[in-house]
Order: C-alpha cells, then structure tokens, then sequence
C-alpha cells in the first residue's frame, strides 16, 4: 500500500498497481504486438478483466479478419473476454456535446479536406480515435467506477515490446491526460518481459498455428496473415496512414482497389490546403517533395512505379516492392 494527500489533506490509501487486486484491462490494437502480450497474460496465468480494441473507422480489413477468424476463438478458448470494439460513435454519445464528435477519422478528413495528423509528423488520430474513446468507456463501466471510488486505479495493458523502448518511456497518454491518469496507468507486460518484436511474431505462429490448424483441420494460407508460414497479424493502421510505406500502398492497391482509389482522390481534394513540402501529405514515409499519392499515382514520381490497380488498367504483373514489416509510426496504432 501506498499513501498520498488529497489537495484537501485527507489521507487516501491507494494500493500498488500490481497487487492481485488490481484490474487489468488490454487495449487490443489487433497487431501482432497486442495478440503476443494477450499470449504472454495467458501464459502467465493472468486474466484481464476486460479486452477493448477501439475502431477509429478505417482500419486495414485484414485486422479484423485475424480478429475474426482467428483471436476471437482463441480467447475463447483460454477463457478471456470478448473484445469490446469502440470508437467516438459509439462512446461520444455519453458526452458533453463540445466533446463528443462521431465521426470517424475519414469522414474527418473529407470534412477538413486535410490529410490524418499523422502526416503533420503528429499522433493525435490514436490520442483522438483510439485513447479517448478506450477512456471515455472504462469510465461507464459500473466496476470501474467502483474501483475509481475505492482509489484503486486500474492497469491498462499496452502492447509496447523491448526493441520500442523510446515508445514506452515517452508515452504521453497517461501523463497528458491527468484524469485518465487517477484512474488509470500503464503496464507495459512484453517490455517488462524482455520480449521484442521478432519474438512476438514467434509467440504468434507458435500459439496460432497449432489452434488454427486444430480449429479448422488443416493448415489454411490465410490472405490476411502477415507471414506465410503461419497466423501472424499484420501491422495494425488505417489503410490511409501517411506513415504507410510503398509496399503497404502496393497492397492496398492489390486487395482493395476501391479503396486505394478513394484515397487517391482524397490526395487530389487535400492538396490545396496542404501548401508546405515540410510536411508528409499521404506518403510521409517518402523523402520531402515526393509525398502526393495522387502525383505518385499518376506515374509523377520516379522513385518506385505506382502500383497497378486490378481491373482499372495498367501492369496488372507488377512486381511490389518488400519491406520488413516493422513499425514506424510513432503511435500505438500498429501494435
């Protein structure tokens, strides 16, 4: 136990976090990061009291897939709770009217005609999209007031690994947020466990492989696993994410032509009011003076061949270029 004083003086007795009494809750960011801590919580014999994945409304289909598919039945099977998907809609109902804003990431942008804050180098879009609406959540939970009462706070389990240490050392979710943070803080269990990114994927195809196969009777080559030798989730983003690099719009322009147009068109929509190169526009994966997708689209930019969009013309055997898959957002969005 610990104590503090109340700015009224009164003693308030407030256990540590990682007592067994304390809840835990997962925020699920449907990466291969988040489905490993969920492995190691079980493998350690700790059961979170609640799971939640907030939906900032356009996220890669191949995510929620895996979730579908794969995790949900798997968290079944080991006894934890069903994922509670929220996002502004559906928690800015139970706020203030100056606050609440239901609308998705996309239909923000179309209404701004201005690119996600990712690409102003910013991570507002998971503060505003995925944060918030996880927060404004708990706080309806009738145990979790409770809790709040008792001036217990409450273990939020963040899918930051031991190779992010400048994520999980300087994340400002908890700190910016000074009601958050009486009810709440952050665990880091991968970090605190030594496991980094390679071993989370391993976790996955290790505990994956073995249950899809018995779940199923075969070995099925899931299009929406990230790896070929097993069940691994892909990165967790919008599909419109100014950090995705020229292999994650090679595959969106592969399986979702649709799409990857849209967001082209919306490229063309922002450019005149995005006046500055010093920011990303929708590639700021890509160097300065080089990031209109819709320029890059039309075979603008030489530094890679726009990708070919199945029934609209062009090379449809165009080879995508590769990467290793590693996270370069500076949120907790690919987690």
């Amino acid at each position: 136990m610990n104590e503090i004083v109340a700015d009224n003086g009164r003693v308030i007795r407030t256990h540590i976090l990682r007592g067994p009494e304390c809840q835990m809750v997962v925020k699920c960011g449907l990466g291969a990061n988040s489905w490993a801590m969920l492995i190691l919580l079980h493998r350690q014999g700790k059961r979170p009291r609640a799971i939640i994945t907030a939906d900032p409304g356009y996220e890669w289909d191949e995510s929620w897939l895996f979730m579908i598919h794969v995790g949900a039945h798997w968290l079944e099977s080991v006894g934890f709770p069903v994922p509670t998907i929220v996002s502004r809609a559906s928690e800015g109902k139970y706020r203030r009217r100056e606050v609440r804003k239901v609308e998705t990431l996309r239909e923000e942008c179309d209404r701004l005609e201005m690119p996600p804050s990712a690409a102003f180098g910013k991570s507002r879009c998971s503060m505003v999209y995925k944060a918030e609406p996880s927060f404004w959540w708990l706080q309806r939970q009738p145990w979790a007031r409770l809790e709040h009462g008792m001036r217990r706070r409450i273990a939020i389990a963040i899918g930051y690994d031991a190779d992010e240490r400048h994520r999980w050392e300087l994340a400002d979710e908890f700190r910016s947020n000074k009601t958050e943070a009486e009810w709440s803080y952050p665990v880091y269990p991968l970090a605190e466990a030594g496991i980094g990114r390679d071993e989370c994927e391993r976790m996955c195809l290790d505990e994956f492989g073995p249950f899809v196969e018995k779940l199923y009777g075969r070995k099925p080559q899931f299009r929406f696993s990230a790896r070929e030798d097993g069940p691994v989730p892909v990165k967790s983003a919008c599909k419109f994410c100014p950090n995705n690099t020229i292999a994650d719009w090679y595959r969106l322009a592969r399986n979702h032509p649709n799409d990857y147009l849209d967001i082209v068109e919306l490229s063309r929509r922002t450019e005149k009011n995005v006046t500055s190169e010093a920011v990303g526009f929708l590639r700021n994966a890509m160097p300065a003076g080089k990031r209109h997708l819709h320029v890059w689209h039309d075979g603008g930019y030489p530094d890679a061949p726009p990708p070919p969009v199945p029934g609209k013309g062009g090379p449809e055997n165009f080879a995508a270029p590769t990467d290793d898959g590693r996270d370069e957002m500076p949120c907790e969005c690919a987690l």
